[in-house]
């Protein structure tokens, strides 16, 4: 790895570690403190259907929603596969873009957490770039784990554009394919013979 390569894998380590530290502040000390507020009201006789109880969800909704973002909590519970299909899945929704799951070999909950949330976090930025610039309709997440490997590859129909150029302006994709490299495994980019791109990354453990 070229010492550019090494100081983005370590600025990407540093971010998954505050992320990690941000996510376990929410739950524990806001979420402990809105579920207090929730009893104190239920004490103090506010109706269940009044707003002090309806903006109390709101607010906890939000907490969970901002907790997951910054650490995925299916990734330790459920594996790779199960994180990224509700990722994937809730993003395209939202987006209107079809997408097409394709998962094969045994369970991935024995990957190692460190390759893991790397390549959660590039399958994330992949999707990112996909949502935000390639004006896709369809996009394909496939997951394929064996004993000892784990790929994963993620194409879409949009406009596409050259590799070099997609790392170039993406700092999160060079720091995905440079924590990749770091751990042992790989990304990389390849434009479509017609439309789109195809995004790959894996990793041995």
């Amino acid at each position: 790895m070229s010492e550019h390569d090494q100081a983005l894998a370590h600025w990407q380590q540093h971010q998954e570690r505050e992320r990690a530290a941000l996510a376990r502040q929410l739950h524990d000390q806001l979420g402990g403190a809105l579920a207090a507020l929730g009893l104190q009201l239920h004490r103090d006789g506010v109706a269940a259907t009044s707003a002090a109880q309806t903006l109390l969800a709101q607010a906890q909704d939000c907490q969970r929603q901002v907790a997951a973002q910054l650490h995925p909590p299916l990734l330790a519970h459920m594996g790779l596969s199960a994180a990224l299909t509700a990722l994937f899945e809730q993003q395209c929704a939202e987006h209107g873009v079809s997408l097409q799951l394709e998962m094969t070999g045994g369970a991935d909950r024995t990957l190692p957490g460190h390759l893991a949330i790397a390549l959660y976090r590039a399958a994330e930025v992949a999707l990112r770039n996909v949502l935000q610039h390639a004006a896709a309709q369809t996009l394909s997440l496939s997951i394929r784990t064996t004993p000892l490997r784990c790929e994963l590859t993620v194409s879409d129909d949009g406009v596409g554009c050259e590799p070099a150029q997609a790392f170039a302006a993406a700092r999160g994709l060079c720091a995905a394919r440079a924590w990749l490299l770091g751990a042992g495994g790989s990304l990389s980019l390849q434009t479509n013979t017609t439309t789109g791109m195809t995004f790959s990354a894996a990793a041995d453990f």
